[in-house]
């Protein structure tokens, strides 16, 4: 099909989506591991080339995201590295921001924390939650989307929800979209047992060809893939309760212990980011889109609330309620052997004393 190679770098076995180019200091290849990489952890500078301002240089936070060299997902992290926010408070406390892309995201963003190639990561929280559980020691110290929005994109007669059963429907398992479906057929009455799920990640040729009638990804995705004449979005995560999944900033405990503003100086840079995507929303959607993946499809994922309130980088008591039942799910599927302790992996107080530095 001629679509098909245009799309197909989009069909990763995770329900994770490019993000836009990063600003940010260096940017490496979590796969090549260049000169510039991270190798070391712990808030200890690493043996590669090190930021310099003046006479003073810095530790490095070596920041793991999925994506490549010039295209990484973080969400409303994009913006503040854009806007130099991330770099500008970590210098303040003594660090320089260095971003290393992983082109399979969470599963080698998680070999590399535990390698401490890595000292720090934003990706989803299902990889997030996978390290914590395994033993990884690090901890949530902001959120960057507490609603990533998921969707259902449909193809010939397929018009609502109920439609979908006698369908067969493309649903990557033990991925967020299996998370999505799930809450998706409880909301909308489907009966699973009348459902053929398809677990695979070509996509795009079984669309095509009528084998697949419908396929759950990230919203963004499934705007493209409707853009370009493959199918019709059928829903998303609007009227879905619990239907979306959260992208997360977590840091290695031992750099938070060793230097806890660290954690602060993430937080002013996100929050003042946000203060800037919602004065003007199109700096936010040119932030995160990518080659593959425009603004507009970006547009479309934070349309449900144009508040943009879910990008704060604020842990609220709503979003732990969120991980307390998604730590519930990952146990009950066997995609985690031990439950996380929510208290010790979310530390909520960075944020507040973000919020009062900024306030000075």
């Amino acid at each position: 099909m001629k679509n098909s190679k245009k799309i197909s770098a989009l069909l990763l076995g995770t329900a994770l989506v490019l993000g836009g180019l990063t600003a940010c200091a260096d940017t490496d290849s979590g796969n090549a591991k260049s000169a510039g990489s991270a190798e070391s952890t712990g808030g200890t500078e690493s043996t590669g080339s090190v930021a310099e301002q003046g006479k003073e240089t810095f530790k490095k936070l070596n920041i793991g995201a999925a994506g490549s060299d010039d295209s990484v997902a973080m969400e409303i992290a994009n913006l503040a590295c854009n806007n130099g926010y991330l770099e500008e408070e970590l210098n303040a406390v003594g660090y320089t921001a260095n971003i290393v892309a992983f082109q399979e995201a969470g599963p080698e963003i998680n070999e590399a924390l535990a390698a401490g190639d890595i000292n720090a990561a934003v990706y989803g929280d299902f990889p997030a939650f996978t390290s914590k559980s395994n033993g990884i020691d690090t901890t949530v110290v902001a959120t960057v989307n507490k609603k990533q929005q998921f969707g259902v994109l449909a193809t010939g007669d397929i018009t609502s929800a109920k439609d979908l059963e006698g369908k067969k429907v493309i649903v990557l398992t033990g991925t967020t979209a299996q998370y999505y479906w799930e809450h998706y057929v409880a909301a909308y009455d489907i009966d699973v047992d009348a459902v053929e799920i398809i677990n695979a990640t070509d996509a795009t040729s079984l669309l095509s060809t009528g084998e697949a009638d419908a396929y759950v990804m990230t919203l963004p995705s499934l705007v493209y893939f409707e853009g370009l004449g493959i199918g019709n979005v059928l829903d998303d995560s609007t009227k879905v309760e619990d239907g979306h999944t959260s992208y997360l900033f977590e840091v290695a405990s031992s750099v938070l212990e060793e230097d806890p503003e660290v954690g602060v100086a993430i937080n002013k840079a996100l929050i003042r980011a946000y203060e800037d995507a919602v004065a003007n929303p199109q700096d936010l959607y040119d932030a995160v889109a990518s080659a593959q993946i425009g603004a507009d499809c970006y547009e479309a994922q934070y349309a449900f609330d144009t508040s943009l309130v879910y990008l704060l980088p604020e842990i609220t008591d709503e979003s732990l309620a969120y991980y307390e039942n998604l730590n519930e799910w990952l146990i009950n599927h066997s995609l985690i052997s031990e439950a996380v302790d929510i208290d010790s992996f979310f530390d909520t107080s960075y944020y507040q004393k973000a919020v009062d530095e900024l306030a000075e």
